[in-house]
């Protein structure tokens, strides 16, 4: 991803070692992560395609009704 003309990386790397609770507490939160950001995705995949078909629709409106510019 680029922000301001830099290559930016999105991960956040840890090494955790020696402490198994707080290894299922790291491995806990990137799975919970990824989740709410799948589920993000899918609805603005989901409002898109809504979109899309909206517009195809009112195109398909005005040409029939000779309302369009």
């Amino acid at each position: 991803m680029l922000l301001g003309g830099k290559e930016v990386e999105r991960t956040n790397t840890f090494i955790v070692e020696g402490n198994h609770t707080l290894l299922e507490l790291v491995e806990n939160c990137a799975r919970l992560w990824k989740e709410v950001n799948f589920e993000g995705r899918q609805i603005y995949i989901s409002l898109q395609e809504i979109s899309m078909v909206s517009q195809a629709s009112v195109q398909k409106i005005c040409t029939a009704n000779r309302l369009c510019f």
